[in-house]
Order: structure tokens, then sequence, then C-alpha cells
């Protein structure tokens, strides 16, 4: 008890939390939030300061677990999603960033060999639609503009130029 007491005196409750928003600024999430707890364990009173900070990294936590496995399971416009949503709450998340578009490139590449399989067997409109997808998961693509100049669209079927 005294112990807290001294710490609360001298502002640990109030650098703890300085280095939880650090922590927070740097994507470290985990970290950021010993720090919120912390403070708080050293000072209830904070609770107004860092509750929404908290309830923040909670729900980060939780959507990149649920885009991870969302992206596992071959979801990927869900996964998406889900990390689209962390961007919401940290505009600067380099590494949510990074996972955003490797979940693209892997989409990507999906949908283009499903596109390719159907394309072989004649299934035109199925190709067609499957290029849709992954022209939609990643319009900049050197794979997609290659697939474009190989094949055109007509009459709803792709044919070889």
């Amino acid at each position: 008890m005294v112990f807290k007491l001294i710490k609360k005196l001298t502002g640990k409750d109030v650098e703890l939390i300085k280095e939880g928003d650090e922590l927070f600024e740097r994507w470290r999430y985990e970290e950021a939030l010993m720090k919120y707890k912390e403070a708080l364990d050293i000072n209830p009173d904070d609770i107004d300061m860092v509750k929404d900070k908290i309830e923040k990294i909670e729900r980060i936590l939780y959507l990149r677990k649920e885009g991870h496995k969302l992206f596992s399971e071959g979801k990927f416009s869900e996964a998406l999603k889900a990390f689209e949503e962390i961007l919401k709450i940290n505009p600067k998340d380099m590494e949510t960033k990074n996972t955003i578009g490797n979940i693209k490139e892997k989409a990507f590449n999906y949908y283009v060999g499903l596109g390719d399989k159907e394309f072989i067997n004649n299934n035109y409109q199925k190709a067609k639609e499957f290029y849709e997808k992954a022209l939609y998961s990643k319009t900049r693509n050197r794979k997609l503009k290659q697939n474009k100049q190989n094949h055109t669209i007509k009459g709803g079927g792709l044919r070889v130029i």
C-alpha cells in the first residue's frame, strides 16, 4: 500500500501511461496494454485516462487474431475487413498495412490460379469471374495485366487472341 502511494505521488502512473502511448504508436499492443494496466494498478483514478486506450488495444488484438484465423481459412475478404478495421483505430500501423498487402497478394494469386484452371477447361464465364475477383483483390499486378493481354472478354466469355 505504501509502495503504491509512493509511486502515485512520484507520477509513476503517468510515466507508465506515456510509455504505453509510445508502445501503441510502435504497434506493440500487448506491451502497451500491460503498461496501462500497471498504471491503473498504481492509481485506479487513471481509469478515465486509459479506459479508451485499453478498449482500443483489446479490439485491435481481437481483430488481429480474428483476421489471421480468417486468412488461414482462405476467407480473404473477411480477413481484409478485420485488418482494415485495425487501421481505423490506428492508421499508422505499418505492420497491419503490410499484412493487408500480403493478404491481397495471396488472394490475387489464388483467384488467378482458379481463373487459369477454368480457362484451360474452357469454362470461360467462370474464369472471367475468378479474374474479376483477382482484379478486385489487387488492382495493380503484372500477372493480371499479362492475362488481360493474352485474353479478351467477348460475349461474356474469354477467347485467346
